[in-house]
């Protein structure tokens, strides 16, 4: 005599869910929009399901694994003109826009690390830090933002790091000027102010890469945004001295 015990014929609610590995309201809720109905019940009204219910379970159960709907996964059992291969296409697209979704979140968040390793730990920082990435990013396109990223990696971080130095110790010497109570047309203010100029215009050439569309893009925002929501950290007294000084260039 063999020693396998037969296989049942049907399943309770309870069993089905143990073996499929879902919850009993899970089932329930199948029944309730008709996706897996029990092929029948006991006297007492009991939920009995075949082996081709626990079959039909699994496809659900695949189906889902994969992102789909219960409605597609419906389509797919019961509607014979239904295409896999339409439904297949459609949620690969969608899986690489989330995908891509994904990546930009990735790279947001490591420019956002590096913004903030640089500027310090503190709460105050990382939350200038995220408004200002987020009014940027809003003036620029997806390939415009992509074109930025790969000219950040030509660049090169000492590259960024020397000019951001530069800027510093070029606020710094603004700011002692302001100290003194320096006019705008005194030569000490016009030595700055030319070298403000040519700093912003290599930054600038640097950032942009002549790209003529992000070189407006950058314009538009310095035209519609103060200068202090772009720079909070710097002082906008010393923009405006600055200004002024650059105006009275020959």
């Amino acid at each position: 005599m063999s020693g396998h015990q037969p296989q049942p014929t049907s399943y309770t609610v309870g069993e089905l869910a143990r073996m499929a590995g879902v919850s009993v309201r899970t089932l329930h809720h199948y029944e309730a929009i008709r996706l897996l109905v029990p092929s029948g019940r006991t006297e007492a009204g009991h939920r009995r399901y075949a082996r081709s219910d626990l079959a039909r379970l699994a496809r659900i159960r695949g189906l889902t694994a994969l992102g789909f709907s219960l409605e597609q996964a419906r389509a797919c059992l019961e509607d014979e003109a239904w295409s896999p291969l339409r439904l297949i296409e459609d949620h690969l697209a969608r899986a690489r826009e989330a995908l891509a979704e994904q990546q930009e979140l990735c790279e947001r968040l490591e420019r956002l690390r590096e913004q903030v390793a640089r500027g310090g730990d503190d709460v105050e920082h990382f939350i200038e830090t995220v408004e200002v990435m987020t009014m940027i990013e809003s003036y620029y396109t997806p390939e415009q933002r992509e074109a930025l990223a790969r000219r950040r990696e030509e660049l090169g971080d000492d590259a960024i790091r020397r000019v951001e130095d530069e800027w510093q110790a070029l606020f710094a010497e603004v700011k002692a000027e302001l100290d003194r109570a320096t006019p705008p047309g005194a030569p000490a203010a016009q030595a700055l102010a030319r070298r403000w100029r040519e700093l912003t215009t290599r930054t600038m050439a640097g950032f942009t890469g002549g790209d003529p569309g992000i070189t407006a893009s950058l314009k538009r925002m310095y035209a519609e945004q103060p200068v202090d929501r772009i720079h909070p950290s710097m002082d906008p007294v010393v923009f405006a001295f600055m200004k002024e000084a650059c105006d009275l260039l020959e």
